[in-house]
């Protein structure tokens, strides 16, 4: 059985993009749905800027990114060391009545929702976190 593509990385804002790159050629398959990836990336880079701005706290930390796939599902992992925080616990925050009012944050969360098909999470049994994105039809 070949071993899933994963990459170790220091949890950076200035490392989203080699992130983002290293999923899309990890996801690359023949026959691979490009939305299903093109909507991956985009949930994934949700999922590690939360790390590093909530979870370390812009301090120096590891993040695992490890990308398989499960019959037709692409399943992307994220591990890191942070504080425990389960994001699949958090509520979706209220819209405002109005569009001309604005929104700061919180909305990160409910967009990897809408763009995986499952998210799962788990506390580490020697600390930190895993984040597992599903998105089906891949």
């Amino acid at each position: 059985m070949d071993e899933s593509p994963s990459i170790r990385i220091t949890a950076e804002l200035r490392d989203l993009a080699a992130i983002r790159r290293f999923v899309e050629k990890a996801a690359y398959r023949p026959g691979a749905n490009s939305e299903v990836i093109d909507d991956m990336v985009i949930a994934l880079n949700e999922a590690v800027t939360n790390v590093i701005v909530h979870g370390y706290q812009n301090r120096p930390g590891i993040i695992e990114v490890e990308v398989s796939y499960d019959d037709d599902s692409l399943v992307v992992y994220v591990r890191d060391e942070a504080p425990p925080f389960d994001p699949t616990s958090i509520k979706a925050p209220d819209l405002p009545p109005s569009l001309e009012q604005p929104i700061f944050g919180g909305m990160g969360i409910q967009m990897m929702s809408k763009l995986t098909t499952e998210m799962a999470y788990r506390a580490l049994p020697k600390g930190g976190n895993e984040l597992t994105l599903i998105r089906k039809g891949g």
